[in-house]
């Protein structure tokens, strides 16, 4: 079995590649300064931004 990928989310998090199942950009007045994303990771209860 090969080993997962770590993904950098930035500001010091990782996640596990094979963990990571949605991405949704934020628009609007939600996304302050530069590019921003959530990423819904599995067993994580909040988007992680």
């Amino acid at each position: 079995m090969a080993t997962a990928r770590m993904v950098f989310l930035g500001f010091g998090k990782y996640a596990r590649a094979d963990k990571i199942y949605a991405l949704e950009p934020i628009v609007g007045d939600d996304r302050g300064g530069g590019r921003r994303t959530k990423v819904w990771i599995e067993g994580v209860a909040e988007a992680v931004v």
